[in-house]
């Protein structure tokens, strides 16, 4: 894995990480902390996103092409359908509610040894 891709992927975790903490908040100060927490890594990976990531008014990717998108603020894994001239993502199919504005080709897999 490049470490373009490690960056990525740790900066990725401990924003998920943030975000189900702050979904398990007991109080509004603990709620209060862990959104203004999420509110700056997520700023960390918007401009993290800058570097390498295509926007979807640039260009798309082709149809029926595993990638990575980054929608509502999320990224994820996405692929845009021919079928449907929609996309589908790890959360299920995008709606007018999903916003998807940046997408890149999947990162290489690790070398796994033995």
């Amino acid at each position: 894995m490049t470490d373009r891709a490690s960056k990525f992927l740790a900066l990725l975790e401990r924003y998920a990480l943030t975000v189900a903490r702050r979904e398990s908040a007991v109080d509004y100060q603990e709620l209060r902390a862990t959104e203004a927490l999420a509110d700056e890594q997520r700023a960390e990976l918007l401009a993290f996103i800058g570097e390498g990531w295509i926007p979807v008014s640039e260009r798309l990717p082709d149809f029926e092409v595993d990638v990575l998108v980054f929608c509502n603020g999320v990224a994820q894994w996405g692929v845009r359908s021919n079928n449907c001239r929609g996309w589908a993502l790890a959360t299920g199919w995008a709606d007018y509610d999903d916003v998807i504005t940046h997408w890149m080709p999947m990162p290489e897999p690790p070398e796994v040894k033995g």
